[in-house]
């Protein structure tokens, strides 16, 4: 396995970071964060690329909108697990 192509990059924006990405996670607080990086012009869905997948993992996150989205876009949401959770979602 090569090291190098494991580690993390730096961009400059969620539209750099998501572009050429086959998985894009994300570990954020609650909804609005989700929201925040997710939607709008700058948002994940908006560069994300056609069959990317998303696994968008929050303390709470209500995902119903997220899920119906992403499918719009053909972006595979993956049901990521919730920080305080037991256990990780069944899918």
């Amino acid at each position: 396995m090569n090291v190098d192509a494991c580690r993390g990059a730096e961009a400059a924006s969620i539209a750099e970071a998501v572009r050429d990405a086959d998985v894009v996670i994300t570990m954020v607080p609650a909804s609005p964060q989700v929201e925040a990086v997710a939607y709008g012009p700058d948002g994940i869905l908006e560069h994300a690329r056609a069959a990317a997948q998303l696994v968008a993992s929050a303390v709470a996150c209500g995902d119903g909108e997220l899920d119906h989205s992403a499918l719009l876009r053909g972006v595979q949401r993956l049901s990521g697990y919730e920080v305080g959770d037991a256990e990780p979602e069944s899918a």
